[in-house]
């Protein structure tokens, strides 16, 4: 097992993750907002709209948490960012960094379970997208 020093943050796994937004669409940067809805999730919250609501009521504490670039923001991503974020993005990247992550943390105890989003039905018969809590 790696030392604690050498293992890669959640948020370092997430960064590797690359942003299928167009540039002129990221306001917000994705591991960040990837971490708020995992923040969400792991409150209880099972939809985005849930995950979206939650972000609102808490924003002044998880942009405190996200860095320097974060304080500047006013509000949260809004409902529609957060839908096409996670419509666009691949969902084997994102499970490979969650892989990465908790690959580095054998002996720690961690609990990780998948839910599909309520009312996150995509067109094209693709499925709902899923949340690992």
């Amino acid at each position: 097992m790696k030392p604690r020093s050498e293992r890669k943050s959640l948020r370092a796994c997430l960064s590797t993750i690359l942003d299928p937004r167009r540039r002129q669409g990221r306001i917000y940067p994705l591991d960040g907002v990837l971490i708020l809805l995992i923040l969400a999730a792991v409150n209880g919250e099972s939809s985005l709209r849930g995950m979206w609501v939650w972000a609102q009521e808490h924003w002044l504490q998880i942009r405190a948490g996200l860095g320097e670039r974060w304080k500047l923001m006013p509000h949260p991503p809004q409902y529609g960012t957060l839908w096409r974020i996670l419509a666009l993005l691949p969902q084997g990247e994102l499970e490979a960094a969650l892989s990465q992550w908790v690959g580095g943390r054998r002996g720690d105890i961690l609990s990780i379970d998948g839910k599909s989003l309520r009312g996150s039905k995509r067109r094209a018969g693709l499925p709902a997208l899923q949340v690992v809590v």
